[in-house]
């Protein structure tokens, strides 16, 4: 609960919300598609790069979006 209201002010300079709660993964790439591909797309295809960085060291200055995926386990650690 205090996540969201610290998160407010972010909220309302955004201009597209998606709602995950009631969507699965294939809804949600739809969903992202429909926002960020014009409609005259003659493919579906998103550009996506990755890019690791350090916090510490600031943003990368060319990234449209920012994803802090901290919380995730390191897949080389991950016992199989």
């Amino acid at each position: 609960m205090r996540e969201r209201e610290i998160l407010m002010p972010l909220k309302a300079m955004a201009d597209k919300i998606i709602d995950t709660t009631a969507i699965n993964v294939h809804q949600l790439k739809d969903a992202v598609q429909r926002h960020f591909l014009s409609p005259t797309a003659k493919e579906k295809l998103l550009a996506l790069h990755v890019t690791s960085f350090g916090y510490r060291y600031g943003l990368p200055a060319d990234a449209d979006i920012v994803l802090d995926v901290r919380f995730l386990p390191n897949p080389i650690t991950l016992k199989t």
